[in-house]
């Protein structure tokens, strides 16, 4: 299980230049018994051979866990070990989770780490996290935290145990969470997965992580296949986690690589993207495609109708907004609320003056239920909207599934592994409901084969890994994404995503062209 355990410290192997990029034809592979380090700078080779510290690399590794890495994973642990800060670039589904493991691993066995803190989306604490921990690292200690069991986890970080950590990326918001870190365990490497959730360098998550980084210098590992989901600035939020004390700003930024259109408008110039992705340095990226051969996953689209009481609820709310907003500037924000509202009656409901849901007369239900029915395997269904979702686990309990359950913000820890556990058994529920927002990373449901957008999002990221969640690794059959549909303006929206449209700026131009210039909602 346990690679090579020396007597001493490796600190000198890992501290390689903070600098955002290393030559590597400056580095070497080194070999030793069968233990593995990996590829490594020639000078940190020379203090390990300094201090007689044997370090490898061959083909006879014995890996920890019921598997063993596959090529591209053990690139990326080669990676990991030879960089202090970088970011990994996977396409989701290739296994970078495990990767990290195992890089980690590394480093706890060699007495050079001891304590790993990992930050994940909610939906990947138990099922993601916490099984890839007892699969690819089962003599380490893991513990998985949720918000609700932070205060019970004091317990174990008190000990000063060592180990892995996971806990939900919204504990970096917590003061008492970070000072206990800094007190009673403090992490040597800090695992980001879907880092993207930093995009925003000001947000509270952002500034505290950046602040625990510049004071106390951890190993910072970020993991994400979608580093820019709403265009280039984005990527200055990991950039900041990686490297706190940066002068990069969002104003500087704009000023060398965007174009500013509008008091509220920013378009990237040619060399934005470049410049994006020099500040993630150093990374790597494996793209899907080249790791391993996936069956055919297809996109259709099915029509639904607007019911009449939609129709005269859609033109009221365009003419309402409309009146709202006239003579006054849309910032981007403001246009996907908007847009929000008009969706929502898309789908079928309004929220009432009491803040519950109202069921408006709609065939969008109904054209789930087809789906459903219709599907060879299970299938998973997103929305984005809470009341839909509660509408339609009603009408699929009363039509033939009752065993139908919804993933989202509301379902407790133990819920949420329950109805995962039950819809992954052959001879479980044929049909999951879910929110993009709690279950688009990370999760494995390869069972299914189809998912359903009950209507579109406007977010390219949650669009893609809700995808992903079924045409990954250990997919066998072919797949099939549907899209239901009712006027132009969610049809322009799903070709959008599926052109990989910068979302933000595509939102903001749709909701002009329906609030501003009375475009047809219907």
């Amino acid at each position: 299980m346990i690679f090579y355990s020396p007597d001493r410290g490796l600190a000198a192997v890992h501290s390689t230049s903070k600098a955002p990029r290393i030559k590597f034809a400056d580095s070497v592979f080194v070999k030793y018994k069968g233990a593995f380090f990996g590829k490594m700078t020639r000078d940190s080779l020379k203090a390990v051979q300094a201090a007689k510290l044997p370090v490898g690399l061959d083909n006879q590794v014995t890996w920890s866990g019921a598997f063993s890495p596959m090529p591209h994973q053990l690139e990326d642990i080669r990676f990991m070990l030879q960089n202090r800060r970088c970011t990994i670039l996977d396409d989701m589904g290739v296994g970078k989770t495990a990767a990290a493991l195992w890089a980690a691993n590394v480093f706890m066995v060699m007495g050079v780490a001891k304590r790993v803190l990992v930050l994940c989306p909610k939906s990947c604490l138990h099922d993601v996290w916490g099984n890839e921990c007892f699969n690819v690292v089962p003599h380490q200690h893991c513990e998985v935290m949720g918000a609700n069991e932070r205060s019970k986890g004091s317990i174990y970080i008190n000990s000063g145990s060592k180990g892995f950590l996971v806990v939900n990326h919204d504990a970096t918001r917590s003061e008492g969470f970070i000072n206990l870190l800094k007190r009673e365990w403090m992490p040597d490497i800090i695992i980001v997965d879907e880092a993207s959730a930093y995009k925003n360098p000001t947000a509270l998550r952002s500034k505290a992580l950046q602040g625990f980084v510049r004071d106390h210098d951890p190993m910072v590992w970020l993991m994400t296949g979608t580093p820019t989901p709403n265009g280039p600035i984005d990527a200055l939020g990991l950039h900041r986690v990686l490297y706190p004390d940066s002068t990069w700003t969002q104003r500087r930024f704009r000023m060398n690589h965007m174009v500013q259109l509008s008091t509220y408008k920013w378009v990237p110039r040619r060399d934005a993207m470049d410049a994006a992705l020099e500040l993630l340095q150093p990374s790597i990226r494996h793209k899907r495609d080249d790791c391993f051969a996936l069956p055919d996953n297809t996109y259709t689209r099915r029509e639904v109708e607007y019911s009449k009481a939609q129709v005269e609820a859609l033109k009221a709310m365009q003419r309402y907004l409309h009146a709202r907003i006239e003579g006054t500037a849309i910032t981007a924000p403001n246009a996907a609320v908007q847009l929000g509202k008009l969706l929502q009656i898309a789908c079928g409901s309004v929220i009432n003056s009491a803040g519950e849901p109202t069921l408006l007369d709609h065939n969008r239900d109904a054209a789930v239920l087809e789906v459903v029915d219709q599907a060879p395997e299970k299938v998973v269904v997103f929305a984005p909207y809470t009341a839909s979702l509660s509408l339609l686990k009603k009408y699929l309990n009363k039509h033939g599934h009752p065993r139908a359950q919804i993933v989202w913000g509301q379902t407790t820890d133990m819920n949420r592994v329950k109805y995962l556990r039950e819809f992954k058994d052959p001879n479980g529920p044929k049909v999951l409901l879910a929110h993009p927002r709690t279950m688009a990373h990370g999760l494995t449901l390869t069972v299914a084969t189809t998912v359903v957008w009950y209507c579109p999002v406007m977010s390219l990221e949650q669009y893609q890994q809700a995808n992903a969640r079924i045409h990954r690794k250990g997919q066998q059959k072919k797949c099939q994404v549907v899209h239901l549909e009712a006027s132009q303006f969610e049809k322009d929206l799903y070709d959008a995503l599926l052109r990989k449209a910068k979302m933000q700026d595509f939102v903001l131009e749709l909701a002009e062209s329906i609030l501003l210039d009375n475009r047809s909602v219907v």
